[in-house]
């Protein structure tokens, strides 16, 4: 966690591919969702509670059972020596760059690998003892990425995402916002390859969970 923030512009995102594992999908499947893609429409997340100005993303926890790489090269080894970026990675630095955007008071990553560690939380209630105890802000968000489904056709047009995520009062040591995201789709038209539509789908996502999120004015 906490690598190099991500280009803004999808012209600086020619560089990334993904790496793909696991089960193939049979055509029926694949075909069934692409119809419903069409008309599905999301739950909208639930507005913020009062009182929320610094915060914290915990690692999100990748229960899809697949391995969501994104590999990454070029320009960025003028920075760093080549590595591979998970989606749950670019997921947790779009919501963070999202949530600075707002006005929000974000931990830096460093600050929450030092207090939680690396390792995401497996559950809510982990989440909530790791917050409690670790204390990397006085709220934090975190997320279970349930389901991943790519498009299978050659035009990326969208990827079936499902999830979970909770806000936890760190002080209170409870959850004081929760949102569930059945699976839907996450319109990606337009990416040349699946590599760029995970990280147009995570960035959406981001501005979706987040979209009419204010920060609290601060104390006088």
């Amino acid at each position: 966690m906490g690598g190099p923030r991500l280009p803004a512009s999808a012209a600086n995102r020619s560089w990334l591919r993904v790496t793909r594992r696991g089960p193939p999908f049979a055509a029926a499947s694949a075909a069934l969702a692409v119809t419903l893609s069409g008309c599905a429409v999301p739950v909208a997340a639930p507005p913020l509670p009062a009182g929320v100005r610094d915060i914290a993303v915990l690692p999100t926890s990748n229960q899809t059972g697949r391995v969501l790489e994104v590999e990454y090269g070029g320009l960025l080894n003028l920075i760093v020596a080549a590595r591979t970026l998970t989606v749950p990675e670019v997921l947790d630095e779009s919501l963070r760059a999202e949530l600075r955007a707002r006005g929000f008071v974000v931990a830096e990553p460093a600050t929450v690998t030092r207090a939680v560690g690396e390792t995401p939380p497996t559950s809510v209630r982990e989440a909530v003892d790791l917050t409690v105890r670790c204390r990397p802000a006085p709220v934090a968000l975190f997320i279970v990425l349930e389901q991943w489904e790519p498009d299978l056709g050659p035009a990326n047009n969208f990827v079936d995402v499902a999830l979970e995520a909770w806000l936890i009062d760190a002080p209170r040591g409870r959850v004081i916002w929760t949102y569930r995201r059945r699976l839907q789709p996450v319109p990606t038209q337009g990416m040349p390859n699946v590599g760029e539509a995970y990280v147009a789908a995570a960035r959406q996502l981001a501005d979706d969970l987040v979209a009419t999120w204010r920060p609290s004015s601060p104390n006088p």
